[in-house]
């Protein structure tokens, strides 16, 4: 087809296109003092092994604190990522409380950041929430989480809750 009679170009996904899954892990007092802390970084490692072939992979954890913890930027590499798992096992809260909804619009905002950085046309972001329950710390109620995420900045992410725990 020529380009006088078609606008579309066919792109190599490689070069025009870049797909980022944030791993957001709850790391709250509840799962560390049950021991689910275990299950969780195997469950993620299960995950990455499997999303990091074609993804840059970013981990992510909160706890009752305000912030986000930074547990492996994003990567390619298999191996940091594997290694930044790892040391959350001897994980201890800041904040035994849990920040939920905080932390998920904190992680919203980190993966648009990382996205506007990527200089190819074609973004893609995906957050993965690993938790075991509730939002303890109220730092943002349910309802200021859920219009954060409706804004246009974040409408083409995809967004996935996996439940950890005994309430889960």
């Amino acid at each position: 087809v020529s380009t006088y009679e078609s606008q579309q170009t066919i792109q190599n996904p490689e070069v025009a296109a870049v797909m980022y899954t944030m791993l957001l892990l709850d790391v709250s007092g509840s799962m560390v003092e049950s021991g689910h802390i275990i299950n969780l970084v195997d469950s993620a490692r299960l995950f990455t092994e499997k999303v990091g072939k074609t993804q840059k992979v970013g981990v992510y954890a909160f706890d009752g604190s305000e912030k986000l913890h930074s547990v492996v930027p994003f990567t390619d590499r298999q191996g940091s990522v594997q290694g930044g798992l790892e040391g959350l096992k001897n994980w201890t809260p800041k904040d035994n409380s849990t920040n939920l909804h905080g932390g998920v619009v904190n992680a919203a905002e980190a993966l648009r950041k990382a996205l506007d950085r990527e200089k190819k046309p074609l973004k893609f972001g995906t957050l993965v929430v690993f938790s075991d329950g509730a939002d303890r710390a109220a730092r943002v109620s349910l309802k200021e989480m859920m219009e954060e995420l409706k804004k246009d900045e974040y409408k083409d992410f995809d967004m996935y809750a996996i439940g950890m725990g005994d309430k889960a």
